[in-house]
């Protein structure tokens, strides 16, 4: 029990350090998990990058269920719709965690 404790918390942090470095150096197709209202998850996939901006390409659908969140992550959800974003408002989200995982392939 002891020794689970301390692997938790060690990969919780690699997991932020991640998610951090992500955000600082966006990449396009790379997509962000998004939890929008308290039992409500979608995703995000970044579709251009400007020099202070982050335009994502929507996803139509969203789920109640945390796990279920990759089931959605595929391009028949998502839609021509963008969504733009100064890069420090995508920080705000990141620290407000609104924005709990990040996927680059």
């Amino acid at each position: 029990f002891p020794v689970t404790i301390p692997i938790a918390l060690f990969q919780s942090s690699r997991a932020e350090v991640k998610r951090v470095n992500f955000v600082d150096n966006p990449k396009v197709g790379d997509v962000y998990f998004l939890n929008c209202l308290p039992s409500n998850y979608t995703t995000m996939k970044i579709a251009a990058i400007e020099k202070d901006s982050i335009h994502f390409i929507a996803n139509d659908t969203s789920v109640t269920k945390f796990k279920k969140v990759f089931y959605i992550n595929e391009d028949k959800y998502y839609t021509d719709k963008i969504k733009s974003y100064s890069k420090s408002q995508v920080k705000d989200l990141l620290l407000k965690d609104s924005i709990y995982s990040i996927d680059r392939e």
